[in-house]
């Protein structure tokens, strides 16, 4: 199967049910019973994820636009970000939208900055 990202149809993101208004994804190969998987996020403008933990890895590749990062970082077209177990941290866009690749390693907790 050959998918063009830019013309899929994303749905609510509803992870570990937390809708987050502005976040839509695409399932991929992922499993909602465990949280391993992947998937694509797309954030609208001005779009800010709840803090949560990664209580196994995260990996990403931005495919377009800029994420910014609770701890500083912004993250840039083509960036390949790793997330290590326990890493606590929210994410959010500005002016403009970004797509993401995401590489689940299982689930995800809300938790406090």
């Amino acid at each position: 199967m050959i998918v063009d990202w830019e013309k899929i149809k994303f749905q609510p993101y509803d992870r570990d049910n937390l809708m987050v208004p502005g976040l839509e994804w695409f399932l991929m190969t992922y499993n909602r019973d465990t949280g391993e998987g992947t998937y694509l996020l797309r954030y609208q403008p001005n779009t800010k994820t709840k803090p949560h933990q990664h209580m196994v890895f995260e990996e990403f590749i931005i495919l377009s636009g800029k994420l910014f990062d609770s701890c500083g970082d912004v993250y840039r077209e083509n960036n390949v970000v790793q997330f290590g177990q326990n890493t606590t941290h929210y994410t959010y866009t500005k002016k403009t939208p970004c797509v993401v690749f995401v590489v689940s390693g299982g689930e995800n907790r809300p938790a406090k900055l």
